[in-house]
């Protein structure tokens, strides 16, 4: 797990994620939703909802897209954001934070209609919680 900082996601420094919205992993309530789009503090939000959003999908999917991550903001938060192009520094942030890592596969986005049908990365869990049955 990862500390935010005001500039993104760092390096852990404690085996606690510092939030700021209502999550299913913390259930902590957040003002996310009622900020300026472009404030400091939504882009902080979005990148605390984000990297949940990652550890959600990392801990119950072995292999996910960013696809799975924004529908996660869709159902838990808002896919509200200042610029769309901060989820790849959340990604990176994961994959630093050894929690994912690339795969050499892609997949057309099936799930967001803005990204056109494109080609998106599929990413590997390191956290992956295998259900026994």
């Amino acid at each position: 797990m990862g500390t935010l900082n005001g500039f993104g996601v760092g390096k852990p420094k404690s085996n606690t994620l510092d939030l700021c919205f209502t999550d299913p992993i913390t259930s902590m309530k957040s003002p996310y939703n009622n900020l300026p789009p472009r404030s400091e503090e939504a882009i902080h939000a979005f990148k605390a909802a984000a990297y949940a959003g990652i550890m959600w999908n990392a801990k119950h999917k072995a292999l996910f897209t960013t696809d799975e991550v924004w529908e996660y903001l869709e159902q838990f938060h808002s896919n509200r954001t200042p610029e769309p192009r901060v989820m790849g520094s959340v990604m990176i942030a994961a994959k630093q934070d050894g929690m994912i890592s690339p795969t050499h596969i892609y997949r057309h986005s099936t799930r967001r209609k803005v990204n056109h049908g494109r080609m998106v990365k599929i990413w590997q869990s390191h956290i992956y919680e295998k259900e026994l049955k």
